[in-house]
């Protein structure tokens, strides 16, 4: 039994919030600047995120039952003999080599803990954008290479935190589970934005002699359309803020560089 990759990428993806559904992006000064600069969002490849079990599965879903699932058999019973292909655990684990992924929390307010976790340091900033402005700016992505099968879009979907024990991820396709993550993980409120671009073998499987390149692929984006708000580090200087906003003017003049409701005065 061989997995194919299948035509349908969006089965099994949780839905995204609504197009005025509030997104913020924490990022480093660094990040910001490259963003800024080359007016390009970086997706990193899934596997070289900090989380190990992105793109794995619960422990109730193990790899026969998954593999039958994602063909159609949901009585087990009703199956005689099933020989899984050596290569086919490999799949999933190929597929999770090669995702690309960007990642957004879902909040009306500015968050201390994404803060805390993303941008500690007070050379740091957010960006307030929506998921109708996030889908506008990036607009269609990069065109598939020679030999690559994958999606012409870009897949937006809210993530689900499941109790990884006794959860269930739909094996709808390869691309599913990059929308689940743990419990433990749930504080992020994540929206996340994934380009699934797979090196095909004749027989549309997924090759294995064959590595990414770098960590990751710049896609363009319309920063105008992007950035309704920037929010400096709580803490940060009049330096800073006033840096800030010198360099978001020169690419986007009429968003605004704010201060962090964090640094608000207290009414004792």
């Amino acid at each position: 039994m061989r997995l194919l990759v299948t035509p349908d990428m969006t089965a099994g993806i949780p839905a995204p919030p609504s197009d005025s559904a509030p997104l913020w992006r924490y990022l480093t000064l660094e990040k910001f600047r490259s963003l800024v600069d080359g007016r390009e969002l970086f997706f990193p490849h899934l596997a070289i995120l900090d989380d190990r079990f992105e793109g794995a599965f619960p422990e109730s879903q193990p790899l026969k039952i998954r593999a039958l699932n994602m063909i159609g058999v949901r009585d087990l019973t009703s199956v005689a003999q099933v020989n899984l292909s050596p290569q086919l655990r490999q799949a999933w684990i190929l597929a999770r080599k090669w995702a690309l992924v960007s990642c957004w929390h879902h909040s009306v307010h500015e968050s201390d803990a994404m803060w805390r976790l993303y941008a500690a340091d007070k050379r740091a900033v957010a960006i307030e954008t929506t998921v109708g402005c996030l889908r506008a700016a990036l607009g269609a992505p990069p065109p598939i290479p020679e030999g690559f099968f994958g999606s012409t879009t870009y897949e937006f979907g809210t993530v689900e935190y499941i109790d990884y024990s006794d959860g269930f991820i739909p094996p709808a396709n390869l691309n599913a589970q990059f929308f689940r993550k743990r419990l433990e993980f749930r504080h992020e409120q994540e929206v996340r934005v994934l380009i699934a671009r797979y090196p095909l073998g004749p027989d549309r499987t997924i090759r294995s002699d064959i590595e990414p390149s770098g960590k990751g692929m710049p896609c363009p984006v319309e920063l105008g359309a992007l950035v309704r708000r920037v929010i400096v580090a709580p803490g940060a200087d009049d330096k800073y803020l006033n840096a800030v906003a010198r360099s978001l003017a020169q690419v986007v003049p009429s968003a605004c560089v704010e201060r962090s409701s964090l640094d608000a005065a207290p009414n004792y």
